[in-house]
């Protein structure tokens, strides 16, 4: 999706602190989080199956600034309904997918409680004593020599 002159400044302000690659990470995951906004150039699309409806989502999509083919390919995917295929997959293996990553992010949720309290039932760490900080002790009496 192409950006705005707002997410081109944002992008590359990450990018500059980030480094290349992970600033890069780091935007595109604080726009899809929701964090930024306005950042790229949303179209929306019309529903519906008729020719004409996916022409005028082809030409609203190439004036973004999206690739003719790339438009058409988005086009007919939203006529058919079906938002999984770009992912390699078909409307009946989404469910399965769908239920699997439910099941991942809830064990994911309990490893980090367990995590968490793992991290409370460890010992403080304690300053090391210094010569210092120790009491005075009492001397080793003088081994006495035999006379």
């Amino acid at each position: 999706m192409p950006l705005t002159e707002k997410g081109e400044k944002i992008k590359g302000a990450m990018e500059k602190q980030y480094g290349s690659e992970k600033g890069e990470q780091v935007f595109y995951a604080s726009k899809n989080k929701g964090k930024i906004t306005g950042v790229d150039d949303y179209v929306p699309l019309e529903e519906g199956t008729s020719k004409e409806v996916r022409d005028r989502n082809v030409r609203k999509l190439v004036g973004a600034g999206h690739k003719t083919e790339v438009a058409h390919q988005i086009a007919e995917r939203k006529a058919r309904g079906d938002d999984n295929q770009h992912m390699g997959f078909t409307g009946e293996m989404a469910k399965p997918i769908a239920e699997f990553v439910s099941k991942v992010d809830a064990l994911a949720a309990r490893m980090d409680f367990f995590v968490k309290k793992q991290q409370q039932r460890q010992p403080v760490k304690v300053k090391p004593r210094t010569k210092d900080a120790m009491q005075p002790s009492n001397r080793h009496p003088k081994k006495v020599p035999k006379p």
